[in-house]
């Protein structure tokens, strides 16, 4: 499976459904269901694009194996929507029951400290040089010197 980067371990699948009667119940694909888990801790989120008119929508009765759509207001549309859902990624265990990698609850580590970037040297007032459109000034610091250098034109001046 591919998933977008998050500071979590998080699996994300999009689809699209349609109301019927102002209702729609979603099942998610097998694959992606088996490898998230949805508890108090680790809850499933459910963003709700519609496409159509309707009384707007409220997603509810969320599990690992799906969740169901509500059309407010008793509507009774058939409003056509797109659904992004997102959810933590399931622990993986081995044949004995072991834990082999863990997802759960797993956040990025705290970023290390940034060293501060030290101050840019300044350069005496008299190494400072206007640069002309016509000019390209060529600068070394270690011999302290300035020399302008002619750059080729395709047209004459």
């Amino acid at each position: 499976m591919f998933c977008p980067e998050m500071p979590e371990i998080f699996f994300m699948d999009v689809g699209q459904g349609q109301l019927q009667n102002g209702r729609a119940y979603i099942t998610l694909d097998p694959i992606f269901a088996k490898n998230i888990v949805v508890n108090s801790q680790h809850p499933l989120w459910v963003i709700i694009q519609l496409e159509d008119e309707c009384n707007g929508v409220r997603v509810t009765n969320k599990s690992q194996n799906g969740f169901e759509v509500v059309e407010l207001h008793n509507g009774t549309s058939n409003a056509r929507f797109t659904y992004f859902v997102i959810a933590n990624r399931a622990n993986a265990y081995k044949d004995d029951g072991t834990l082999a990698s863990k997802h759960e609850g797993v956040r990025f580590p705290p970023a290390p400290e940034i060293p501060p970037i030290p101050p840019i040297p300044q350069l005496p007032p008299s190494q400072i040089v206007e640069m002309k459109p016509t000019q390209q000034q060529a600068i070394s610091l270690e011999a302290k010197e300035v020399r302008p250098v002619k750059l080729k034109s395709s047209s004459k001046e």
